[in-house]
């Protein structure tokens, strides 16, 4: 893949034809951004330097907001416009591979691992 960025157009899944409800006839795959902004059925191609209009891309559906907001609807649409796109959130988790014969890491209540 490029650094820069590559989009692949998939017209097969697994080596058969594109499945209707995964995105026939094309779907556009996205290495490093999240699946449901993988558009599916693509009919044309358009290129911009902004994100696209629509609930999926600009709306709050999928925006990075403070855990402790509780309810969107005191988010104005300026702020909604103004928060980060999921894709773009850093990574804040981790897989580890326990030792054998290790017990399990306790959280404390404030969320730490002991």
């Amino acid at each position: 893949m490029n650094p820069r960025g590559d989009v692949l157009l998939a017209y097969e899944m697994n080596g058969e034809p594109m499945p209707a409800d995964h995105g026939f006839p094309v779907r556009a795959v996205v290495p490093g951004h999240v699946g449901v902004r993988n558009v599916k059925w693509v009919d044309r191609v358009v290129t911009s330097k902004v994100e696209a209009e629509g609930m999926w891309q600009r709306g709050a559906a999928y925006k990075g907001f403070p855990p402790g907001l509780l309810d969107l609807g005191k988010v104005s649409a300026h702020q909604v416009d103004k928060a980060v796109g999921v894709q773009e959130l850093p990574v804040q988790s981790v897989i580890l591979s326990p030792q054998q014969d290790s017990a399990p890491s306790r959280l404390s209540k404030d969320g730490r691992v002991s």
